[in-house]
């Protein structure tokens, strides 16, 4: 299973937008996800992105899959597959973009969720060049 994330924000508006295409290992489209939030940069909505998809294998497969979550924001898939995930999301250096409280405990969570999927499937986040990201960058841009 492949899973494509990218997200696109609005600086006018403050609002990000997150999309998550999931296809089967021959490439066909299962399931598309589009959502939007509010929010105060471009990284939080790429941070969405990723936890979207997470969130929809937590509640739509059991085990033995082989997933590959893809994401053309390098620091994140950095940070998703970086051993103190958790002391980095509640540091409060000038690089953490997760401010508020509940964000960073929704993070977590999904974080959690990470873990619990990987005990029964083998989940890899990976990054690519926006330019190998197009149809998940387009979905994101969609629905300004």
């Amino acid at each position: 299973m492949i899973i494509n994330t990218d997200a696109s924000f609005n600086q006018d508006k403050r609002i990000g937008r997150t999309a998550v295409i999931i296809k089967n290992d021959e490439g066909e489209i299962l399931d598309k996800i589009v959502d939007h939030m509010s929010c105060n940069d471009s990284s939080y909505a790429e941070i969405r992105a990723i936890m979207d998809a997470v969130n929809y294998l937590y509640e739509n497969i059991d085990k033995d899959h082989n997933i590959t979550i893809i994401t053309d924001f390098q620091a994140l898939s950095f940070l998703f597959n970086h051993t103190n995930f958790i002391e980095k999301i509640n540091g409060n250096g000038k690089n953490n973009k997760i401010s508020k409280k509940a964000e960073k405990e929704y993070l977590i969570e999904t974080y959690m969720k990470l873990q619990i999927l990987k005990i029964k499937n083998k989940i890899e986040i990976v990054w690519t060049p926006r330019k190998n990201n197009k149809e998940a960058d387009k979905l994101s841009k969609m629905y300004k």
